[in-house]
């Protein structure tokens, strides 16, 4: 259900995709989180893992825009 929320999201806008995005999130913590320690090895983890992808995402578009 949430995967067929993302795909229709285009026409709902950012929003809901901002939203389920955040639902997957906080699924995937409440079911494989199981310490504090191991939350905050986590929470260090998400912003330099969330840069480095979109980096990677990011980059053919860049290097595109570079060789036209």
């Amino acid at each position: 259900m949430l995967g067929d929320l993302v795909r229709r999201s285009d026409r709902f806008g950012v929003g809901t995709l901002a939203v389920a995005t955040a639902l997957a999130i906080a699924f995937v913590a409440w079911r494989g989180i199981r310490s504090s320690r191991q939350a905050v090895q986590v929470a260090l983890a998400v912003v330099p893992m969330g840069l480095l992808g979109l980096v990677i995402v990011s980059a053919p578009d860049f290097l595109e825009g570079m060789t036209l």
